[in-house]
């Protein structure tokens, strides 16, 4: 198994990737990131075995070689149900020590 971050780029790139080949830059395109990181995240995909990278001569085609990953992290949801709700108190009247 091979862990992967919530929302991170590169979960996002296997989501986006799926059992599909997919060429580099329309990719990046659809993740909304420049090429230069999206190279970084790529590669470190590929040398972890969860994705190939087929490299032609004017392309790059980003494709799916293994299925078995996982993401952790806490969903949205319930990062919501973790916020404490403050509640708001009045401040009793004070008159400092100016006034003693």
């Amino acid at each position: 198994m091979i862990p992967l971050k919530r929302n991170s780029l590169e979960s996002r790139i296997v989501e986006k990737v799926g059992g599909r080949v997919v060429d580099k830059s329309l990719l990046a395109r659809e993740l909304k990131v420049k090429e230069s990181v999206l190279d970084v995240s790529l590669r470190r995909l590929a040398s972890s075995g969860l994705l190939g990278l087929d490299i032609l001569p004017d392309k790059i085609y980003v494709r799916m070689l293994r299925h078995d990953h996982t993401t952790f992290g806490v969903k949205p949801t319930q990062k919501r149900k973790l916020v404490k709700k403050v509640s708001k108190t009045k401040h009793k009247s004070y008159e400092g020590v100016m006034f003693r």
